[in-house]
């Protein structure tokens, strides 16, 4: 009895490594649906997809790693957005809002702006320029913006000013949207 449990558990054992081998191995080359070199996404075999077009408020706050590298919450905005891209879901039927506060405010600041108070040009440019060509709408944290000294002339077109964060977070979300926190 003892050998023919060895012998289940080993089957069983080889069964899933080599399913789950097959899955990795189907497609492991990184999806760029709709945006084109940031958030990268696997296509998988028969997954669940979303039911519906979202409305999602993202709280960005998570502050760049390497000064020349791209805010990684910015990238994790684009993998959602291409994860609803290769769910068949065309970038105007997203409803994204993206406040941006704490560490992450030099992502919004022009490059005169990141110049002037960190001494390099802003990373996150391009990428918040095609994320809001495709309609992911940028503000910024008013308050945080004036308590760190850098005022509204240096803010990215394509990012609008809010009174805070805060009040933002609290509208949007009795307008129903989803908060995720990045």
């Amino acid at each position: 009895m003892l050998l023919l449990k060895r012998k289940v558990h080993f089957c069983l054992s080889a069964f899933l490594f080599l399913s789950l081998h097959s899955i990795s191995g189907q497609n492991d080359t990184l999806l760029y649906p709709l945006i084109e070199g940031y958030g990268g996404v696997f296509e998988l075999p028969n997954p669940q997809l979303p039911s519906r077009a979202p409305h999602i408020l993202i709280d960005l706050v998570q502050r760049p790693g390497e000064s020349e590298e791209v805010n990684p919450g910015l990238d994790r905005i684009a993998r959602l957005v291409n994860l609803y891209g290769l769910a068949g879901y065309p970038a105007d039927s997203l409803d994204i809002v993206v406040i941006v506060h704490g560490g992450a405010l030099s992502a919004v600041l022009n490059d005169e702006g990141c110049q002037r108070f960190l001494g390099e040009n802003n990373a996150s440019k391009e990428l918040i320029a095609q994320l809001s060509d495709l309609g992911v709408a940028f503000m910024v944290c008013g308050q945080a913006l004036m308590h760190r000294g850098y005022g509204t002339d240096f803010l990215l077109p394509e990012v609008t000013l809010g009174l805070s964060a805060i009040t933002v977070l609290v509208d949007y979300q009795q307008k129903g949207y989803v908060v995720l926190n990045f």
